[in-house]
Formats: structure tokens, sequence, C-alpha cells
């Protein structure tokens, strides 16, 4: 029986790529974060009620933490994301469409009076799906174009 010996090395990302990828995934974490803030408090200004910051938060959670949870087993911070608008709205668009009823469930539970009217379930369906696509394919553009000129100046 013969052994054979190499000396040949995995590839391991680099560290810069490393932090990259952090930094773009925080980026997309933090960017959701906020649309779904924008969502909450745009829904609280159009009922013409005054909302805290703490209210405005506890609005946007259950759809945050629906989003979080579902966003990221659907792909939707999968990296190469960042460098195509185009798979960017899709990929969102049909993880947020997974993660709504999900969304629904929560607000149910948190909502203080356990309703979900089926015109709020509507709004949040279309609204979020217009901030989170609108958002994140903007941030893939951004990134690509970012991307484009980094790798121009080669």
């Amino acid at each position: 029986m013969d052994i054979l010996v190499t000396t040949e090395t995995v590839p391991t990302p680099s560290s810069s790529a490393r932090s990259t990828r952090g930094w773009r995934t925080g980026l997309l974490v933090a960017g959701d974060a906020l649309s779904f803030v924008a969502f909450a408090a745009a829904g609280g200004s159009s009922h013409g009620e005054a909302m805290g910051v703490g209210h405005t938060l506890g609005v946007a959670a259950p759809f945050f933490a629906s989003w979080v949870v579902t966003a990221p087993l659907l792909g939707a911070y999968r990296e190469e994301l960042l460098d195509s608008p185009r798979q960017m709205a899709s990929r969102t668009a049909r993880a947020w469409v997974i993660a709504w009823p999900v969304s629904l469930v929560l607000r149910w539970a948190t909502a203080p009076d356990h309703s979900v009217p089926v015109t709020f379930a509507i709004v949040i369906l279309l609204v979020n799906l217009v901030f989170l696509t609108g958002w994140r394919t903007l941030a893939a553009w951004l990134t690509g174009m970012a991307g484009s000129a980094k790798r121009g100046a080669r």
C-alpha cells in the first residue's frame, strides 16, 4: 500500500475578504432594520399617531425578527447578491413573500388586541416589499459601482 503525501494547501479567504464580507452583511442587516423602522414610522405618521422611538421599534420588531430568521435561510444575505441589483431584487422579493406570513403571526402574538386586519396585512406585504427591495437593490447597485471602480483602478 502506497501513501501519497502532498504539500498542497487549501485556499482560505484572506482576512480582507472576510472583513469585507462581514461589512457587507452588516450593511444589509442594518439597512433591513432601518427599512422596517421606516415602515413602522411611516405607518404611525399616516395614521396621525405620535409614536416615540420605543413604540416605533416595538411595531417594527416582529417584522424584522421574522425577516432575520427567514431571509438567511432563503439566501437573501448571500454576498454575491451585492454584485447584482437584479438578483438582489428578485431574491429579496421572494424572501419577503415567504417571511411575510411569519411576520403576521409574530405581529398577532405581540399586538395588544391580538388582531391583524386583512387590509393591514396587505399593507405590510406591499410596503415592506417596496422598502426592502428598493433599498437592497440600491445597495447592490452602489456596491457594484464601487466594485467596478475599484477593479478599474487596478
